[in-house]
């Protein structure tokens, strides 16, 4: 039964197609405009689901091995370089976070752009794996952020500048407390 299961959860990552009107969609979408040359060729549909299926059905194999899910979108890695090095190997944890941060504020600036509305941005402890210029950094870049959650356990890590014209709560046992000056 756990392999009967598996391999349903499995074939639900896997539709083997994607609709004319999914298709359509993402042909038409104004974020494809942006895209780099080699992503705005056009390519069939059935192409694309096709080739996709064939790789995950070589795959099946060592997924049922492991248990889990190995491949697909739901599984994107994403390399980020500095200095042709890659991040996730050979970067400091404040490169990682830093990283992840500007990936984090761009989504935010292109999702604002694209629905014209902003979205909340929640950061959790956000400033103890960054060393002083990269908090600077992004406090700088927070001062733009119309609406956000910033959860820390130190309030020195952020500037008075930036605590002054922050809304701040004091969060104790479950109870909510604003913080008057």
């Amino acid at each position: 039964e756990q392999e009967t299961l598996a391999l349903y959860y499995l074939s639900s990552f896997n539709p083997g197609h994607v609709s004319e009107h999914e298709y359509t969609q993402i042909k038409n979408s104004p974020l494809l405009e942006r895209a780099p040359p080699q992503l705005q060729e056009p390519l069939e549909a059935a192409t694309v689901a096709s080739a996709y299926q064939a790789k995950l059905q070589n795959r099946r194999s060592r997924e049922l091995a492991a248990g889990s899910t190995l491949y697909g979108p739901h599984r994107d890695d994403l390399r980020i370089l500095a200095n042709g090095r890659d991040l996730r190997t050979y970067g400091s944890r404040g490169q990682q976070r830093t990283a992840a941060l500007a990936l984090k504020l761009a989504e935010l600036q292109v999702s604002t752009q694209f629905t014209g509305r902003a979205p909340l941005l929640l950061l959790d402890d956000v400033m103890s794996e960054l060393d002083q210029h990269r908090r600077n950094t992004l406090l700088d870049a927070l001062a733009g952020v119309e609406q956000a959650i910033v959860t820390t356990t130190d309030w020195a890590d952020f500037s008075p500048a930036f605590r002054a014209q922050a809304q701040l709560f004091h969060v104790h046992g479950g109870v909510v407390e604003a913080v008057t000056a």
